[in-house]
């Protein structure tokens, strides 16, 4: 009870709930934890990516220009253990503190435009915490250096991420991600941010020209090289 109190105290809103439940550590027998190993290939645009990048960028990843990135051991653990942490907070935060009801667990939201479309996994896209209201949840594991000294791109760019999950839903005016450093002692951070739908319009444009050129077959004007 002390680090709880203690955790509020920090004007946390998520974290000292979740930190309460791990120091009771009553826990059941095991967690039945899901770690996908594959990811469905669509054509969309995703805001946990495609947010930052510039035109050029985005034109050479949908055509096929820029060379695929090729995953390494490295990488699959990486992968693992962010999904094993998704998976263990989520079932914390649904099924034992019941904060959150299951279809909002990884649910899928998606953005129809006349020329393109867009979809993202809100990792808790309706969170309801005693006390604080209803957030959006994301969770976003990080080495130490990246834990302890966040750069402003990566801020922004979770900025983005959440603003389209918070539009697209339409539920919440507030969202957490929660930052989970990967090495001991695993601490947890929050980032809040709030709903402003006003800085999805260029990101939308960005998005049309996009697909305007692949649609057309010419070369993207680009903003930001140009």
């Amino acid at each position: 009870m002390a680090s709880f109190i203690k955790d509020l105290a920090k004007k946390e809103i998520l974290v000292p709930h979740i930190n309460n439940y791990l120091a009771q550590a009553d826990f059941p027998k095991t967690f039945d934890i899901a770690i996908p190993t594959h990811k469905e290939p669509d054509d969309a645009f995703h805001p946990s990516g495609d947010c930052t990048p510039c035109e050029c960028e985005l034109y050479a990843k949908f055509t096929g220009v820029s060379e695929k990135q090729e995953l390494t051991a490295t990488s699959h653990k990486n992968f693992f253990v962010g999904h094993f942490w998704h998976g263990l907070l989520q079932d914390i935060l649904c099924d034992r503190l019941g904060f959150c009801e299951k279809d909002d667990v990884e649910k899928e939201l998606r953005f129809q435009d006349p020329k393109w479309w867009a979809r993202g996994f809100a990792d808790i896209a309706k969170c309801d915490i005693p006390g604080k209201g209803s957030y959006l949840i994301d969770f976003k594991t990080m080495n130490t250096f990246s834990y302890q000294k966040p750069n402003e791109n990566l801020l922004a760019k979770w900025r983005l991420q959440v603003a389209c999950y918070m539009a697209w839903d339409n539920r919440v005016e507030s969202a957490i991600i929660i930052g989970i450093q990967k090495d001991t002692p695993h601490e947890f951070k929050e980032f809040v941010f709030q709903r402003d739908d006003s800085i999805l319009e260029p990101i939308y444009e960005k998005w049309t020209n996009v697909s305007n050129a692949i649609k057309n077959e010419t070369q993207v004007v680009c903003s930001k090289c140009t």
